[in-house]
């Protein structure tokens, strides 16, 4: 972003004038202390170059043998196509259609569409429909959860290490490898940025863009809907509300999304009914020599307490029960707090929100645990874990929190303020 141009900040939105900034130094809003975005030394050199080198390590992830497990004798080796396979083929599509797409399909395809983007810009030409890509990428980077894989991987380990000899293949390492270039890569194009490449790379740059000199000053006060500008939800730039289209990335501007309040609502009460048989049925089963055990998430954290994995047992009852359960609230009460007085500051609640927001994704742990086991131990006669009925409830709960934090417009709560 250049100096003096103008932004709102997209948690309260405050207008903002970007000041001077030297490398690595992030902006952050005066108003509700929210990180805009960070200035970073050769952004579009080491975007191509983490972005290039993390596709590479995925390819490689999915070529090579991902996991061994060896018990009485026989051995059973999976790639990481295996475990969405095996999902699948036990009837659990929509369990394997979201596993596929969180490690595999999406990360794919953003890195795909990214270095698509950047590398002609690098080169100085034209790339080819920058606009649409740059949404896409917008769309998908929520929904790629590598470091939740390799979490819930780690954990699956724990579960079946005692029981067998675990063989670690390269395709592991390379895809830890491609989940911290990826992170790298992801931190580097934040929205800001990519927008700009986009913006100064477009031949058609179109002049209905509203500059610093249209508002009432260079140093404005209060928030953006005030002055009747929007602030773009896909790419974060400040148009007119007359104009109806975003003028850079052509969605529809809204000053505030349109109600936000009761869809949110309605995706929070549908993540709680899903959330009642996620925790009373099987989220696995497990035939050991002809004897079944059936475990729902919280007898499963009891029995790694129970093996003094104490660790283990506190990531998957924060990910599985606390988590679920204190992001439902949370959003509920943001949900309250919008329409009434709360005892927490607005710059407290915009916090409890983007963490909410951040760690929602962190619940899928438990269902790659499910997919790992059920892709590594199946040998017949001696132990085969399955799917329960649990884990695509329990899928739904993730999704659906994850879906109503994206559509409660945090905005909301500071109008009444400002």
């Amino acid at each position: 972003m250049e100096a003096n141009s103008q932004i709102s900040c997209h948690d309260c939105d405050l207008l903002i004038t970007v000041p001077e900034m030297d490398e690595n130094q992030s902006l952050i809003c005066p108003g509700c202390l929210s990180k805009q975005f960070t200035k970073y030394k050769r952004p579009l050199d080491y975007s191509i170059s983490f972005g290039l080198s993390a596709l590479i390590l995925l390819i490689m992830a999915n070529s090579l043998p991902f996991l061994s497990f060896e018990a009485q004798g026989q051995t059973r080796t999976i790639t990481l196509l295996q475990a969405s396979h095996d999902l699948f083929t036990q009837g659990f599509g929509f369990l394997a259609a979201l596993v596929y797409a969180f490690v595999l399909l999406l990360p794919m395809l953003y890195l795909s569409l990214l270095l698509a983007l950047l590398v002609p810009i690098k080169l100085g030409l034209a790339p080819a429909l920058p606009v649409y890509i740059g949404r896409l990428l917008g769309h998908f980077r929520p929904w790629i959860m590598a470091e939740v894989f390799i979490v819930g991987v780690l954990i699956a380990l724990i579960k079946v290490i005692e029981l067998a000899d675990i063989i670690i293949g390269l395709s592991f390492w390379a895809y830890v490898g491609f989940s911290i270039l990826f992170t790298l890569t992801a931190n580097l194009t934040n929205r800001h940025q990519l927008w700009h490449w986009i913006e100064h790379a477009s031949a058609d740059n179109n002049p209905t863009r509203v500059e610093p000199k249209t508002l009432a000053n260079n140093y404005p006060k209060g928030s953006a809907a005030q002055k009747g500008l929007a602030n773009c939800r896909t790419c974060h730039m400040l148009s007119d509300i007359s104009l109806v289209t975003c003028p850079r990335c052509y969605d529809t501007l809204y000053l505030r999304s349109p109600n936000s309040i009761q869809r949110t609502l309605a995706l929070v009460i549908t993540a709680i009914l899903f959330y009642i048989p996620a925790n009373l049925y099987p989220i696995m089963t497990t035939t050991l020599f002809n004897d079944k055990i059936s475990s729902t998430i919280l007898s499963g954290v009891v029995l790694f307490a129970e093996h003094g994995s104490y660790f283990v047992a506190f990531v998957i009852f924060g990910a599985s029960i606390l988590i679920p359960i204190a992001k439902m609230l949370i959003i509920l009460w943001l949900c309250y707090a919008t329409s009434r007085q709360s005892r927490l500051s607005k710059s407290e609640l915009t916090r409890l929100y983007r963490a909410t927001e951040f760690i929602g994704k962190w619940s899928m742990i438990d269902i790659f645990v499910v997919a790992i086991l059920v892709a590594l131990v199946h040998i017949t006669g001696i132990m085969i874990i399955e799917p329960g009925v649990a884990a695509p409830a329990f899928a739904g709960v993730v999704i659906l929190t994850m879906v109503a934090a994206h559509q409660f417009d945090v905005r909301l709560m500071w109008d009444k303020q400002q």
